[in-house]
């Protein structure tokens, strides 16, 4: 060996003596080397997350009777019909998240006019 390598075992030996194992402090010898990933596969292509399979549920259509008549409508339209029918019967939930989310649209709506 050269002078090299051995200055670099025994700084390699020290930084080892001187590393106490414990929560959160693997032992060397089983941490990744510098450079490698510790997923190197990565995510597999195609794959989707659950904010993507909700947001396109969302997106989905279905047939529902509307006034004794089957219409098709995305599952948001839907969803949005009932929380207002909800409202417009007095359910208190559905009217406080109404009124909140026409509050919320409107201030979205002035802070981009503010923006332009």
């Amino acid at each position: 060996m050269s002078n090299r390598d051995d200055e670099d075992n025994e700084r390699g030996e020290r930084a080892d003596a001187d590393y106490r194992v414990g929560d959160n402090h693997p032992p060397r010898h089983t941490q990744f080397p510098p450079g490698v990933s510790g997923n190197p596969k990565g995510r597999p292509k195609g794959s989707t997350n659950l904010r993507t399979r909700v947001q396109q549920g969302l997106r989905k259509t279905v047939t529902v009777n509307k006034g004794g008549r089957p219409v098709r409508m995305a599952v948001v339209d839907v969803i949005s019909n009932r929380v207002l029918e909800s409202s417009m019967k007095g359910d208190f939930k559905a009217i406080h998240f109404v009124l909140q989310s026409e509050q919320e649209a409107a201030e979205v709506q002035t802070a981009s006019r503010g923006e332009a």
